[in-house]
């Protein structure tokens, strides 16, 4: 949400490649982003863990409501690929 907006996009931007999350990162909040940044793919026991999760009714439930991407880069993470 707003008090944590590049965690807020992580979890709602899942329509940006990680270079234009990268670069929009980098860009908007420079202090919270280190030189050293990068994506990694999630390990298989990640990926367990993260379907055990969903497959909690309590998650289910937030699931249910229709996502919403975040404000953070409306209109302006087009022109970066």
């Amino acid at each position: 949400g707003k008090l944590n907006p590049v965690v807020d996009s992580l979890s709602r931007d899942n329509h940006l490649s990680n270079i234009q999350l990268a670069y929009l990162f980098s860009s908007l909040y420079p202090s919270q982003i280190p030189s050293s940044f990068r994506f990694l793919k999630p390990t298989p026991v990640m990926i367990s863990f993260m379907t055990s999760l969903v497959q909690d009714s309590t998650v289910k439930m937030e699931y249910k409501n229709q996502h919403k991407t975040s404000s953070l880069c409306t209109g302006q993470i087009e022109e970066i690929s």
